[in-house]
């Protein structure tokens, strides 16, 4: 993959269920390269590509993020 702004993200199936408009919002900008269902936390794991991610070096660990929605505008905030 020659694009290395790859991130770590969940989303909620309570989020998906409830609010499936914002959602859509959070995914628009993302190339979901992995998703897996996580039971036990009643979520989402995703892995993806974004413009709004930061770069990560070949070999280091993927940071997480969560989406930050403040109104119509949505936005990653980086965690770790």
């Amino acid at each position: 993959m020659r694009d290395r702004r790859i991130g770590i993200f969940k989303i909620s199936f309570d989020a998906i269920n409830d609010r499936p408009d914002e959602v859509r919002r959070m995914l628009a900008g993302v190339i979901v390269v992995r998703a897996e269902a996580m039971f036990v936390g009643n979520e989402i794991s995703y892995v993806g590509i974004c413009d709004q991610f930061e770069p990560v070096e070949p070999g280091a660990s993927w940071p997480q993020y969560t989406a930050v929605v403040e109104g119509n505008a949505m936005s990653w905030r980086k965690l770790s």
